[in-house]
């Protein structure tokens, strides 16, 4: 009996080395999808419709290999089932009727549009994007629980990780005619953020707040039975702090923004310097712990 037993853990740590090496491969990746935007940028393009749909499915694919290994596969499935329908049905409800985001609607740039209102790439952009920023602020933050408040407080912080994403993304995207607004110049002065309407930051917190509140509290349900935090468990926070690099770089390439880019590094630059924090914190301990 102690031999199968030993056997078994042995296939087990096997499987996880062998799922370690495959997350490292995905994440370079990633990693070079996210930096070649601005080549995309330099040269005047926006990248083809194809490419976005497979490095789409390479980083989810990404998201869901590692957040089986460290939030749990109950919770990582949760998080992908919340984020694709309600990002669907919120995209769906404001490009019908503006009340969300404000009124716009999606050019043709990233292909295929479901019920030829919400390309299909959008709510797979939403899952990407929310991954990252939770497990960013879950490295900030995650050895501060707060009891029964807890799945309320890091919902909230999960959205202002998302919500600093957007500050970037939107002006840039709207530039490659990705998505349109078409009451903007329409708007008071103080209703618009760099060419965006307030309300679409506002819409952007009101959509992460549905999603990550349930996912959340079945996350603190099941964080007992989390793997230990090890150096891979921090490899999202390279993406979400690239995705920041990148953004500020091409605010200040293409727009000449400086306003945004100071917004980005005062919230999601902000985070990842929290994030940078709590890996080496935890290397520290792991180091002692080995002495």
């Amino acid at each position: 009996m102690g031999a199968k037993i030993a056997a078994l853990k042995g296939k087990t740590e096997r499987g996880k080395m062998k799922n370690k090496k495959t997350i490292y491969i995905l994440l370079t990746v990633v990693l070079i999808s996210t930096y070649m935007d601005l080549a995309w940028t330099a040269a005047g393009m926006t990248s083809p419709y194809y490419y976005n749909m497979v490095m789409g499915a390479i980083f989810t694919c990404f998201a869901l290999l590692h957040g089986s290994l460290y939030m749990g596969r109950k919770s990582i499935f949760s998080l992908a089932a919340l984020t694709f329908v309600i990002s669907f049905i919120m995209e769906y409800a404001g490009v019908k009727t503006g009340l969300i985001y404000g009124e716009y609607h999606y050019g043709n740039v990233l292909g295929m549009k479901i019920l030829d209102t919400v390309p299909l790439l959008i709510p797979l952009s939403w899952f990407m994007f929310i991954y990252v920023s939770t497990v960013t602020v879950d490295a900030a933050f995650g050895g501060r629980y707060a009891g029964w408040a807890a799945p309320f407080l890091f919902a909230m912080l999960d959205s202002a990780a998302m919500t600093a994403l957007d500050v970037l993304i939107d002006p840039i995207w709207v530039t490659r005619g990705t998505w349109i607004w078409t009451a903007v110049q329409s708007l008071p002065a103080g209703s618009v953020f760099y060419g965006i309407p307030v309300q679409n930051y506002f819409g952007w917190l009101l959509t992460t707040i549905i999603i990550f509140v349930p996912y959340r509290i079945i996350f603190f349900r099941n964080k007992a039975h989390l793997a230990i935090r090890d150096r891979e468990f921090f490899l999202p926070c390279l993406i979400y702090a690239s995705i920041i690099t990148v953004g500020c770089i091409q605010s200040w390439a293409v727009l000449a923004n400086t306003g945004i880019i100071f917004v980005a590094l005062m919230t999601g630059g902000v985070l990842s310097l929290a994030a940078l924090t709590g890996f080496l914190g935890c290397r520290s301990n792991q180091l002692k712990s080995n002495g």
